[in-house]
């Protein structure tokens, strides 16, 4: 049988993310509440509000997807009794204008390096958006500095992390789902409403072959370490449309852990009908 290769289509992934109201790009640009509490502030003396309007600096981690982001923490004390601290993060599309760069091209980052941008008003949209002024990398690092929730944030909106160097089509992106392990093979049932694995209720991984792809080094890549029911990321460049589909995959690492119960019973008396006994 011929296989079909799904690819990660940019225009779709974009497009995709145009429509998601809930996480569009704001009309007109506002300050997000207490995204850059550094900052000095005006008043503006007619409304009585306050906005910033000087350039700051905010130090976090470049995410790459179809476009640019800084990714960074923000702590708040609970209204609780305990006083409990939340941290949340907060990501922002960062974008130069044109004819302006930083002191490394944005190019030459890659997911997970720490950054620092210099920058100004930020869109009050989820993610937020923002023209920077400046740019440095203060430490290289990789996607496992970016918090799970960070990326599951996005996720929703369709937005996926680009994994390794910045490449023509097509691209390794991280995907989350639901681990299954049969005697024989291994499963993943993506949990993505938006992207390339949206509407596969079942899809066979497998570490790829390649030593290198994308500055990858898949030479360590194994599914040994999980089991039925955990959570897990995946990093997937392409989709064989057979079925179940096919993926090979770049990288996996735990989000939590699950057991066999969380999975359906459905999906076991699927795999059973394709004949896969789950483990």
């Amino acid at each position: 049988m011929k296989s079909k290769i799904k690819y990660i289509g940019l225009s779709i992934l974009m497009l995709t993310a145009v429509l998601l109201s809930a996480c569009s790009k704001a009309e007109n640009s506002e300050i997000a509440p207490g995204m850059l509490s550094d900052y000095s502030k005006s008043e503006d003396t007619e409304s009585g509000n306050e906005f910033n309007n000087e350039i700051g600096s905010i130090t976090g981690y470049y995410m790459r997807s179809y476009t640019d982001y800084i990714i960074f923490e923000q702590s708040y004390t609970s209204s609780q009794p305990d006083g409990h601290i939340e941290t949340y993060y907060e990501p922002v599309e960062i974008y130069f204008a044109e004819g302006e760069e930083g002191e490394v091209p944005m190019d030459s980052l890659k997911t997970g390096d720490k950054i620092e941008v210099d920058v100004g008003l930020i869109a009050a949209s989820y993610p937020g958006q923002a023209r920077i002024y400046g740019l440095r990398l203060i430490e290289a690092g990789d996607v496992s500095n970016i918090a799970d929730q960070a990326l599951l944030g996005l996720e929703d909106c369709g937005i996926h992390a680009v994994i390794g160097e910045k490449t023509e089509q097509p691209l390794v992106t991280r995907h989350s789902g639901y681990f299954v392990r049969t005697e024989t093979e291994c499963f993943l049932l993506p949990a993505e409403k938006y992207g390339m694995l949206a509407g596969i209720d079942l899809l066979k991984i497998h570490p790829a072959l390649d030593v290198e792809t994308a500055g990858i080094d898949v030479s360590g890549v194994s599914l040994d370490g999980f089991k039925t029911g955990d959570r897990i990321w995946v990093d997937v460049m392409l989709v064989q449309e057979l079925y179940p589909p096919i993926a090979p995959i770049y990288g996996a690492a735990l989000i939590e852990e699950g057991e066999n119960s969380d999975i359906s019973q459905d999906i076991v008396s699927k795999l059973e009908e394709l004949g896969y006994t789950v483990v």
